[in-house]
């Protein structure tokens, strides 16, 4: 076997060894952390970062806060933690939204009710049709949360 051999051998082996680091490096970089537990920075009653308020009516508030930054990987998404509030009396955590896969929307009735709904999204590749499903997360009538007085 002569020098040239074994360099070209070599040379072979450390590009191998490069790709792979590649791949790996690919991979973690666009991880998302599903389970979001597994992440030592999030928590989902966090309000240090707040992002936007929507109003209901004149005293009734949708609030949003950023729980968990998505990294700018290609599959991670910003989580926002969702609250309804009347800035005085109660605050109520109502779920989370990460803008890729799951929205929150609300039905605000006259009775003095908000029913909250998760409207997750996909895409079926197969079929080339997106797909949503609705699942309803919980309904609270305003004048018991304000009894309560309870701020999550």
């Amino acid at each position: 076997m002569t020098i040239y051999q074994i360099s070209k051998t070599n040379m072979n082996s450390f590009f191998y060894l490069i790709l792979i680091l590649f791949v790996i490096l690919v991979d973690f970089s666009c991880f998302s952390f599903s389970d979001h537990a597994e992440d030592p920075t999030y928590s989902k009653y966090s309000k240090e970062n707040h992002t936007s308020t929507f109003s209901l009516d004149t005293s009734l508030y949708i609030e949003k806060y950023k729980v968990l930054s998505g990294g700018g990987g290609a599959t991670t998404c910003d989580v926002y933690a969702c609250y309804i509030t009347d800035s005085v009396n109660f605050r109520k955590y109502i779920g989370e939204e990460d803008f890729c896969s799951k929205r929150i929307h609300w039905d605000y009735q006259e009775s003095g009710a908000v029913v909250f709904y998760a409207v997750y999204s996909d895409f079926d590749e197969i079929n080339n049709k997106p797909i949503n499903d609705t699942t309803k997360i919980g309904s609270y009538i305003i004048s018991n949360l304000i009894k309560e007085g309870k701020f999550d």
